[in-house]
């Protein structure tokens, strides 16, 4: 073989002490992913999740990223599209997997040759927009989109309206985090998005590491310092 081409066999094996079957949302590896995963009271959010705590633990970073090859793998999928910022984090490794294109939806002004959509209410409070590099997108394009958590859907549907406004298709929104009780679902009924599924790992229920009560996790000093939403 040429240069560090992996045999179709290597390209992805599971984590020891994980099965396929063990995948399936809110259950053993989401677990897992969910137990290294602290929440902290920031910009006025009582419970702030933080996958820098999943990020800095090898083992559990590729489980997820294991967890969205195994989802996502012989899906007819032209490429992967990272929402800013954390988006960007999690759709690079993972298009690396699928072998797919990436790219990214930035903040307005974030990004040249672009092209900007309509504003929306971000996930909390306070409008914002995204943009698009033009020609990431041609018509039939099945895109899928990648965040690291939904709340109300604000974001998430912004970047379905570009999609779309390219004649791509969006073959699902995928997420680590969903907060269900904020209805991001019932947002994209309302919106004319319901063609659209949402799949998260965890669901809010199963995180329950508070980063200010967890001893292992330096916290002397703290002040929640981020800008309110």
């Amino acid at each position: 073989r040429r240069g560090h081409e992996l045999a179709p066999e290597q390209e992805m094996t599971s984590t020891p002490g994980t099965a396929r079957d063990d995948y399936e949302p809110d259950g053993p590896v989401a677990k897992r992913i969910a137990d290294a995963t602290p929440y902290f009271p920031f910009k006025g959010i009582p419970r702030f999740y933080d996958i820098g705590g999943f990020l800095k633990d090898p083992e559990i970073f590729a489980l997820v990223v294991e967890v969205l090859t195994e989802r996502y793998k012989g899906q007819d999928v032209a490429s992967i599209c990272g929402l800013d910022a954390r988006g960007f984090v999690l759709g690079p490794p993972l298009a690396l997997a699928l072998k797919k294109p990436f790219f990214m939806l930035r903040k307005k002004g974030k990004m040249p040759n672009a092209v900007t959509g309509e504003a929306y209410a971000k996930e909390y409070a306070g409008d914002d927009a995204l943009a698009i590099p033009r020609g990431a997108v041609a018509p039939g394009d099945r895109v899928l989109v990648i965040d690291d958590l939904v709340a109300t859907g604000g974001t998430l549907m912004a970047a379905i309206d570009l999609v779309k406004r390219f004649d791509g298709v969006v073959v699902e929104c995928a997420c680590v985090f969903e907060l269900k009780f904020l209805d991001a679902r019932g947002a994209f009924e309302k919106k004319g998005h319901g063609d659209v599924p949402i799949w998260a790992m965890c669901t809010e229920d199963l995180v329950q590491r508070n980063g200010l009560e967890d001893p292992t996790i330096p916290t002397d000093g703290y002040v929640d310092d981020g800008e309110k939403h």
